[in-house]
């Protein structure tokens, strides 16, 4: 059996799910250094879970305006673009030369913006 606690990173996905960051334990595991990290997608009008998938880098998540694409920022450099319904992996790519910190998408224009742990900025237009 494994314990799911959110990191506090969400998104909404539309009008009726969510995304979090989450750490996964296995029972038997007491500290968080042997817990896993995921993403769990949630229907926001049932309040349950859908699924959770692994996403070992993952500390920030942000969907995309259109609800299509799930962004992932990861403490490995590196920037995850998921599929929000599968959350297959679309495209993975190294944006930074520190761990990522945050995540974001443009409302309007096809732009992705994120941060590093040394306050870097960087856009990617898509």
């Amino acid at each position: 059996m494994k314990r799911v606690n959110s990191l506090l990173q969400v998104d909404w996905i539309g009008r009726d799910r969510v995304v979090e960051v989450v750490l996964r334990k296995s029972s038997e595991a007491m500290d968080d250094a042997l817990a896993t990290r995921g993403l769990r997608l949630w229907n926001a009008v049932t309040g349950e879970a859908v699924l959770t998938t692994d996403a070992f880098y993952a500390v920030a998540v942000s969907a995309a305006p259109d609800g299509r694409r799930i962004a992932e920022a990861g403490d490995d450099k590196r920037l995850r673009l998921r599929n929000s319904k599968t959350p297959e992996v679309e495209m993975d790519v190294r944006v930074h030369d520190r761990a990522l910190s945050s995540v974001a998408w443009h409302p309007t224009l096809p732009f992705i913006n994120t941060t590093s742990e040394v306050a870097n900025l960087e856009s990617a237009r898509l």
